[in-house]
């Protein structure tokens, strides 16, 4: 085996090897939606602070700045709240032994983006978020457990 074979051969392998994974299961779309709406509220937010600091804060452009970040903020939620439900409910038919976990959690991810509306430094936290970690961690075991 010449040199670059022996170099690259496992380095290809390991990377195809990745591309090569199942799809994400509820609790894991419910995590990633919250994690992207999360991001993009505390981008939101970190955008229209950068302009309060550059412009001050009775600007107008800082005005624009917040109003358009929660402009960002709620769409993703809205956004993300028509993407997932569907696949709850196919989730929901795929295992109807994993209903009462899947609603649960469905409810309190509901819960937790309605407060996630509203951009917020990635920091933050509320109850509505310890909510929704405890039930999609139920969850997740409910599904490992199966």
């Amino acid at each position: 085996m010449t040199m670059i074979k022996r170099l690259f051969l496992p380095a290809a392998l390991s990377a195809c090897a990745g591309l090569v994974q199942a799809a994400p299961n509820i609790q894991e779309q419910l995590d990633g939606a919250t994690a992207k709406c999360r991001i993009e509220g505390a981008m939101a937010d970190i955008q229209a602070g950068i302009v309060q600091r550059n412009h001050g804060e009775k600007s107008p452009q800082y005005k624009a700045a917040v109003e358009k970040s929660f402009k960002d903020a709620q769409a993703c939620v809205d956004r993300e709240k028509l993407a997932i439900k569907p696949n709850v409910k196919g989730a929901i038919e795929a295992a109807p032994d994993l209903k009462p976990e899947i609603m649960d959690a469905y409810g309190k991810w509901l819960s937790y983006m309605d407060w996630m509306g509203t951009p917020r430094e990635v920091s933050a936290e509320s109850p509505e978020s310890r909510n929704f970690t405890d039930a999609s961690n139920r969850l997740k075991a409910a599904i490992e457990l199966r």
